[in-house]
């Protein structure tokens, strides 16, 4: 692959007034969240643009809108329209001035490219400047920032940029979190060799298998140890680059794994072993962490009957006592959970080097840590009603006050 590079970025460097400005993802996810109908605040934006097609901060918009509102095919191609207009815009901060000046470098995609800060810094005396590098295209002026945080999130669509922010943060002259040569180690195919040597964790090995490759093993032409070595039934197959439990599905024989290849187009999946994580009363419990300087910090669990658990089909707004359970995971977790599996997720930090990333993890039955995935786009949020969910405000406070002050801290602000 030819490396593609980007222009150096001029001095000139712009002022806050010059820079377009958007409401971002965690507002519009906010109001997403709540049910809110977004289609008026879709078509005001559109307004807003047909009045004045410079105005590309209302299509950078309506991009995340079109995704919320399962349209993404549009939405990006409206964002690629605003990208090729101008590839710098802001979130200001709560406060004027802004304590501190955030630069984050982002890719374009959809909303799990990018690592979703919005969230971590909301209502904070923080302006976050968002520079999209894209190929081709010369990096515009660059505003005065204390910090710079590579927001790009590991994906295949992601490393050519990626690939072009490790040359560009190489003259860097403020500090960066986030190295961007350190983000692909945490793919699929790479986390579980990444975190082998650290005792304490289950992470089954997960290889990328090409179409043809699976349709052979389920004519069974051969066996299923010339697929992932030590495999065995039932395994976990998922498409390459898919997330949000898109396209996953357990595979108990080789029936049921050409009757998946019947139903997707894809030309290559993810496939690893199943790792039956039931606690002993039959259900499952999937737990979100976040980690900022190697230390870890509860976001969510969520309990369920069906081992592919997600927070918002998990049951949890239904239940009292599964909230109940959340609850006494948080609020227990440094000695608990955070104290059971606090070494190894240290450890994962040391081994990654990332100074911030977050881990979707459960305990196996012999009591280590199962890794389901670890990466910097896992969303971290707040947005759950405090009157269903009183004891999580404080909680998501605690990981957004860690964020800003490893912020502050690797700034010198």
């Amino acid at each position: 692959m030819t490396p593609i590079l980007f222009a150096e970025p001029t001095s000139n460097a712009p002022t806050s007034n010059a820079i377009p400005s958007v409401f971002g993802l965690a507002k519009l996810g906010k109001m997403a969240f709540d049910g809110v109908d977004l289609g008026p605040t879709w078509q005001r934006l559109a307004t807003r643009f047909s009045q004045n097609n410079a105005d590309v901060a209302a299509l950078m918009d309506m991009c995340i809108l079109d995704q919320l509102l399962n349209n993404a095919d549009r939405g990006l191609i409206l964002q690629e329209h605003a990208l090729g207009a101008c590839r710098l815009y802001q979130l200001p901060a709560k406060t004027s001035p802004a304590r501190l000046r955030v630069l984050g470098l982002a890719t374009a995609g959809n909303i799990s490219a990018n690592t979703p800060i919005e969230f971590l810094i909301e209502d904070s005396d923080i302006t976050l400047y968002l520079l999209y590098l894209v190929p081709g295209m010369p990096v515009p002026p660059l505003p005065e920032h204390d910090l710079a945080f590579v927001l790009a999130a590991e994906s295949e669509n992601s490393l050519v940029v990626l690939q072009a922010m490790e040359r560009l943060v190489a003259e860097w002259t403020c500090p960066v979190i986030n190295l961007p040569g350190l983000i692909p180690q945490v793919g699929r195919e790479h986390l579980y060799k990444v975190l082998a040597p650290i005792s304490g964790i289950e992470i089954p090995a997960t290889v990328l298998v090409q179409r043809t490759l699976w349709e052979r093993f389920g004519n069974g032409e051969i066996p299923v140890e010339s697929l992932l070595p030590g495999g065995r039934f039932p395994l976990i197959v998922r498409p390459r680059d898919s997330h949000a439990g898109l396209g996953l599905a357990k595979i108990e024989d080789r029936a049921a794994a050409l009757s998946y290849l019947s139903e997707r187009q894809e030309t290559e999946f993810y496939v690893s072993r199943f790792v039956d994580y039931r606690s002993p009363d039959g259900l499952y419990r999937k737990y979100r962490v976040a980690v900022i300087e190697g230390k870890a910090f509860p976001t969510h669990m969520g309990i369920s009957d069906h081992w592919m658990i997600h927070y918002l089909n998990a049951g949890m707004l239904e239940s009292a006592e599964k909230r109940a359970e959340e609850e006494r995971f948080m609020d227990r977790f440094d000695t608990e959970f955070g104290l059971r599996h606090g070494r190894a997720i240290s450890e994962m930090a040391q081994v990654t080097g990332l100074d911030y990333f977050g881990i979707d993890c459960s305990e196996t039955q012999d009591g280590k840590l199962l890794v389901f995935e670890a990466g910097t786009a896992l969303v971290v949020h707040n947005m759950d009603q405090a009157d269903i969910f009183p004891y999580k405000g404080s909680h998501m406070l605690t990981v957004f006050e860690a964020f800003r002050a490893m912020m502050y801290r690797k700034s010198g602000v």
